[in-house]
């Protein structure tokens, strides 16, 4: 390779370099963008996957028992009707049918009048217990795909980050947002009680730039006031400097009043852009949330005689601000250990003993079915752990009283941990 290419290559590397640090913020919106429309993309995948399982498996239990009763009375493998009355037997085609559209790969032959032949066979258990390990076939085939956009998901792909890189940008826009609404709310209180000022050395460029946005925000009279206020001087090699000195504003009462009403319909606007980032950055924690659907398959949560279990973990995922956390790694893996870390470990201990268990099962389903009032989110983050894995030797009654004692320290959560109240 020839020394020109050589340094060809090395002037091309440096170039793409500099404007990826000239052009940062631009570029890093266009990767959050872009890890925005992949994640909800997988996000939509997931839940009508979780939705046709759901949708499935309430089908399934409704023709189930039908089913299996009515294909008693009929040739199983040639749907020729053996003992039903007419009405019995339309009934058991019907249900057949539909069947045969939950699960298509059920179908082994049609009728001559084009009804399939699903061939289940047995008494009313054996053809139920046939039916029901289709629907689990069936979630399986649905789960694995689940898993597949839950990693596109969360880890993102060749093409597009994934949901920490979105929630990395929508909690800059919420900082942005924040920043924004305090300049305002800094440059007009300067403005109006005279303090403090603004400097911008040799900068003309950002001197013209920040007079045009303070007109654009709090109107001409503001212009007017910092433009009078200016101070001017000499800099690197005879260049000028600017310098705003706010103590030297000079404005009258019908001035100030229009800055007001300027800086107020303003305020309002940029607060209800904070509202709406806000917002956009809880519903995009609680998708995350709902997105770790690998908790549900976990024997922890499957308890299947600890319903209690289940609401208090669900509960404490559903308090996970994903954006706030400490994540170790911020992929699958990551959010799974933290999870585990956070919330399951701990269960896991008082399941492993039958009699904490049993006291932890008191005491949650007694949090559920009780008027707990008061919680602020810090304290429903951490709440259950306090008592669970802290005051695990306390009495039932000791529990109440905790309880009493939080309900009067803080504002009701219900609604966070979606406690019955």
């Amino acid at each position: 390779m020839g020394v020109n290419m050589l340094i060809g290559i090395g002037f091309e590397s440096l170039y793409k370099g500099l404007d990826y640090l000239i052009n940062y913020e631009e570029k890093q919106k266009e990767v959050f963008e872009k890890a925005k429309s992949a994640t909800e993309e997988a996000a939509k995948s997931i839940l009508d996957l979780k939705s046709k399982m759901s949708d499935t498996s309430t089908k399934t239990s409704e023709l189930s028992a039908k089913f299996a009763n009515l294909v008693q009375g009929v040739n199983p493998l040639t749907n020729e009707n053996k003992s039903l009355s007419t009405e019995q037997y339309e009934e058991f085609l019907d249900v057949n049918n539909q069947l045969a559209e939950l699960f298509p790969s059920l179908t082994h032959n049609y009728d001559e009048n084009g009804n399939a032949i699903l061939g289940l066979s047995g008494d009313v258990d054996t053809v139920t217990a046939s039916i029901k390990r289709l629907v689990e076939q069936q979630n399986n085939l649905a789960k694995a795909d689940m898993r597949k956009h839950l990693d596109e998901y969360v880890n993102g792909s060749d093409d597009a980050d994934g949901i920490f890189k979105v929630l990395e940008g929508q909690n800059k826009e919420v900082k942005d947002a924040e920043n924004d609404l305090q300049s305002l709310k800094d440059t007009y209180n300067g403005i109006i009680e005279k303090k403090g000022g603004k400097y911008f050395d040799m900068d003309g460029h950002a001197y013209q730039e920040y007079l045009n946005d303070i007109k654009n925000k709090l109107g001409q009279e503001a212009y007017d006031a910092l433009y009078n206020a200016t101070v001017t001087g000499e800099g690197f090699g005879g260049s000028k400097t600017y310098a705003i000195d706010f103590s030297k504003i000079e404005l009258d009462e019908t001035s100030k009043g229009k800055i007001t009403e300027s800086y107020n319909t303003f305020y309002g606007d940029l607060e209800s852009t904070l509202d709406t980032k806000k917002s956009e950055l809880k519903a995009k924690n609680q998708e995350m949330t709902n997105m770790m659907i690998w908790i549900e398959d976990i024997g922890l949560y499957k308890d299947s005689d600890n319903e209690y279990f289940q609401k208090a973990i669900g509960s404490m995922v559903k308090s996970i601000q994903w954006s706030d956390v400490d994540v170790e790694e911020r992929n699958l893996d990551g959010a799974k250990q933290f999870i585990q870390k956070n919330v399951l470990n701990y269960f896991q201990k008082a399941a492993n003993d039958p009699e904490a268990k049993l006291r932890l099962t008191d005491a949650l389903r007694n949090l559920f079915t009780h008027n707990i009032k008061g919680l602020n989110v810090d304290v429903a983050r951490t709440k259950i752990q306090k008592f669970c894995f802290l005051k695990l030797h306390q009495t039932l009654r000791n529990f109440f009283r905790y309880c009493l004692l939080i309900q009067r320290r803080h504002e009701m959560i219900s609604e966070t941990l979606n406690i019955t109240i």
